[in-house]
């Protein structure tokens, strides 16, 4: 049980750092200096946000799959699913902060202290994160492996379910408080007037579905406090699960909205911008719903689990 926590806590850190840069991405072309910036730089923002969405969609995968194949229970397939969304995420996260970078040092320094700098924080994110582990773990961590592939599924406790219930709404909500703080505030900068009326109105869809996104996603803990006084309850595992799942679908269509509105500013491409935002929501909502949910109607819950949906 406490692996899954551990696990869950690691996810959300690495999910919050994603988070807080997908804003820099959201909010950079909105800035005065942003048109002055060479066509390079504008199509690495775009590049930097593709691969932050990206390693978000593998980052918050893991906490679905264990709400709704696993019904809350702590099994290895859940460990192994955090696992494989951590090592799916941290490349794309690496290559995007190298980006970033790019994007900053070249706006003040040039072209030359950019590359050098974007490359040299991208490569070392990746070796740090990835590389690091893949060469090391021939020398060490066997042991903790072997214990891994062995650990039996235990009996999750009620308080520990809700914990984790808790802990996958964390792993969401900061970034999306950030967001909508984003949102809120760019509508108040000189570039946003000029935006096409169809953009305008794609950012004022995605403000409103984010704001849903955190009304969804805080209501656990205030239904946890107002109904059973801090208590644990089966109720509230239900509702909360229910609610941290649904919190998804409106977030992934924020998302995909803003991608829309960035990349068309950013590239001034109508078909281009449409086109990463459909990509944006078929694959977030295709990870986060559509693959936990089909395994889930074909009876891919875990053995341990119990029948489908039973914890939730």
């Amino acid at each position: 049980m406490e692996k899954i926590k551990i696990g869950l806590d690691e996810l959300r850190m690495l999910t919050l750092g994603a988070q807080v840069l997908i804003g820099f991405q959201f909010q950079g072309v909105f800035q005065p200096g942003f048109e002055a910036l060479p066509a390079g730089s504008k199509l690495a923002q775009i590049c930097g946000l593709a691969m932050l969405l990206a390693s978000l969609c593998a980052l918050v995968s893991p906490s679905m799959l264990h709400a709704v194949l696993e019904n809350g229970e702590s099994t290895p397939r859940a460990a192994a699913w955090i696992n494989r969304g951590l090592a799916v995420a941290l490349p794309p996260l690496a290559l995007a902060l190298g980006a970033d970078v790019f994007i900053a040092v070249r706006s003040v320094y040039g072209s030359p202290w950019g590359v050098a700098a974007g490359v040299g924080v991208g490569l070392t994110a990746l070796g740090l994160w990835t590389a690091l582990g893949l060469v090391r773990r021939r020398r060490k961590g066997q042991d903790q492996r072997r214990m891994a592939k062995q650990r039996k599924a235990e009996e999750t406790p009620l308080s520990h379910k809700i914990d984790h219930m808790l802990t996958e709404a964390r792993t969401i909500l900061p970034g999306a408080q950030a967001l909508l703080g984003f949102q809120l505030s760019v509508v108040l900068t000189q570039a946003f007037p000029g935006l096409p009326a169809g953009s305008r109105l794609a950012h004022v869809a995605a403000l409103l579905l984010v704001a849903l996104t955190v009304a969804l996603l805080m209501t656990p803990a205030a239904y946890h406090r107002s109904v059973y006084a801090g208590e644990d309850s089966p109720a509230l595992l239900r509702l909360g699960g229910r609610l941290v799942l649904l919190s998804t679908a409106p977030l992934a269509g924020a998302l995909a909205l803003e991608a829309f509105v960035v990349s068309r500013k950013a590239l001034g491409s109508l078909p281009v911008a449409a086109a990463l935002g459909c990509g944006v929501f078929v694959v977030l909502t295709g990870v986060w719903l559509g693959y936990p949910l089909a395994r889930r109607a074909r009876g891919g819950s875990g053995p341990e689990g119990g029948a489908p949906g039973a914890g939730r």
